[in-house]
């Protein structure tokens, strides 16, 4: 029996490339609804050409924007300000197809922050001839340094007051999609932008990090008033168990307390503003030596 052979269904289809960003950006406005659409459209969005410099700034913006509050739903539901209502979603998940609006929101957050973590994060290569990371190209604009310094912000801190960054959780697990090169970008990015303002907002990072350490190189990165006023209210502001309070958790009345604690900032700004003052002390004594050429060591 002749059978004729069906045509297959791609064929149908006229297929055409979303040929640029602001194509991209068309269909970006009239998906309002579609989780599907939505998603593919986060996907692939960082693979469509950009006419410029000024579109790749653009795209970086509104990936950073989408992918903001990765971490829970909760930012969502907040936002929001709506009853969750489960509804069904094509999206793949590991939980099933029914979930509320605000898991969904998650979700696509989530490939957001994929893309950036393939696209705009991720270290290139150290030899010559790759180009390196995009955010690196993009960073002398203060639009693109601004909204970094915004996605890395601190959460809310809770009960105890332990300090984490809104879109880096305070420990993240070596199996975790892009953990580590999330982290890496972090620190990279305080390393390559330190001397630029928001000095607080890079403590607070180094912070998340576990990585106030590198504070006591002074010289490699010179810390502002308002850095190191940062460092006291991260001491300051998170409640510790004392020798002698029992179980219960209280602020510190000092850095000295918060130290004891085992306030890694509480050190950090202990061994500072010590070597401030001994350094105000040193010059103190031998300014009047300089002046006089003697070589003796008089203090004022």
């Amino acid at each position: 029996m002749d059978h004729e052979t069906p045509t297959h269904p791609l064929i149908a289809k006229e297929i055409r490339n979303t040929g640029s960003w602001q194509e991209w950006k068309e269909q970006w406005e009239r998906n309002r609804q579609s989780d599907i659409a939505l998603e593919g459209l986060i996907r692939y969005g960082w693979n469509v050409r950009t006419a410029n410099k000024e579109e790749e700034i653009e795209r970086a913006l509104l990936y950073l924007d989408i992918a903001d509050g990765h971490l829970s739903a909760a930012h969502f539901a907040k936002e929001s300000g709506c009853a969750e209502k489960p509804v069904w979603t094509g999206l793949e998940t590991l939980f099933g197809n029914v979930m509320g609006l605000s898991e969904i929101r998650l979700l696509l957050a989530k490939r957001a922050f994929e893309a950036l973590s393939l696209k705009f994060f991720r270290k290139e290569p150290s030899a010559p001839h790759y180009r390196k990371a995009q955010w690196l190209e993009l960073i002398e604009d203060a639009r693109v340094f601004e909204k970094i310094v915004w996605f890395l912000r601190s959460a809310e801190r809770g009960t105890l007051g332990l300090l984490n960054l809104r879109n880096l959780p305070d420990s993240m697990p070596p199996e975790a999609p892009h953990s580590d090169a999330f982290r890496a970008f972090v620190m990279d990015f305080v390393q390559k932008t330190w001397g630029r303002k928001f000095d607080e907002a890079r403590v607070e990072m180094l912070a998340a990090l576990g990585k106030l350490e590198l504070l006591l190189d002074e010289a490699t990165f010179p810390l502002s008033h308002a850095g190191y006023l940062k460092l006291q209210k991260i001491a300051f502001g998170t409640r510790y168990r004392f020798p002698n309070g029992g179980a219960s958790y209280r602020a510190p009345q000092s850095l000295e307390e918060a130290s004891l604690a085992g306030s890694e900032a509480a050190r950090i700004a202990l061994i500072l503003g010590a070597n401030r003052r001994e350094r105000r002390r040193l010059l103190g004594i031998t300014a009047p030596a300089r002046e006089t050429g003697t070589g003796e060591l008089k203090v004022a």
